[in-house]
């Protein structure tokens, strides 16, 4: 579910990141998922990122590195060139 420009989801994909910035695009993405059992019950959820234990500066890159590709994953939802997407911030 991808919320209008200056909207951020209550269940954004990429949450919890003092990294993150306010007008981040990546903010405005969530991913629901449904799971069907056999018995008819129907289980929807929110996906979201989870850091793995690791070094906290490499930790950091990988963090950044995921939010500017979320960023540009946006930005071609909203159906900007790739060229337009490389030359914002944080992508």
């Amino acid at each position: 579910m991808l919320l209008p420009k200056n909207e951020n989801h209550a269940h954004a994909w990429l949450e919890h990141s003092e990294l993150l910035e306010r007008d981040d695009p990546a903010l405005r993405l969530a991913i629901r998922y449904q799971v069907d059992s056999q018995d008819g019950t129907n289980t929807a959820n929110w996906l979201h990122f989870r850091r793995w234990e690791m070094a906290e500066t490499e930790a950091k890159h990988v963090i950044l590195k995921r939010i500017f590709k979320v960023n540009s994953l946006v930005d071609f939802l909203d159906g900007h060139s790739a060229a337009e997407t490389a030359r914002r911030p944080r992508r």
